[in-house]
């Protein structure tokens, strides 16, 4: 954006209602507007006092504990919403497994990129095939 500095804009957007748990990585969290799905490294607690409005008239949602959070706290398969595309394929969310670029932050079925689960598990970061060429 002009007359912006890419640097000194905020980093984190929020907050976020976590609505509910995809799979181990991948959550699906509410805002003011629309849901999306986030990967659990792009998820960091809301210290705030005060909540938003829309957060507060919202219903409360499932306990955190059915979504296994632990990690969150360390400190003191639904479809992706209609025309939301992934990967090198440009196809929705199919409930199958996928594996975040660590660069592009884009999301990738592991098929198409041909990572397995059991690999992506033993990954410290992982770059999609677009991010390893450029």
């Amino acid at each position: 954006m002009l007359g912006k500095c890419k640097k000194l804009c905020p980093v984190w957007k929020g907050p976020y209602l976590i609505v509910r748990k995809r799979t181990a990585n991948l959550f699906v969290v509410q805002g003011p507007r629309k849901e999306k799905t986030e990967h659990h490294d792009r998820i960091k607690p809301c210290r705030d006092r005060d909540l938003p409005i829309w957060l507060q008239r919202g219903k409360p949602g499932r306990p955190m504990d059915d979504l296994g959070l632990d990690w969150l706290y360390e400190e003191p398969g639904q479809e992706s919403p209609e025309g939301e595309l992934f990967c090198v394929c440009r196809r929705p969310d199919d409930g199958s497994f996928m594996i975040g670029c660590d660069k592009c932050n884009g999301w990738f079925h592991g098929a198409c990129v041909g990572v397995k689960p059991e690999e992506a598990e033993t990954m410290e970061h992982y770059e999609c095939p677009t991010c390893r060429v450029g």
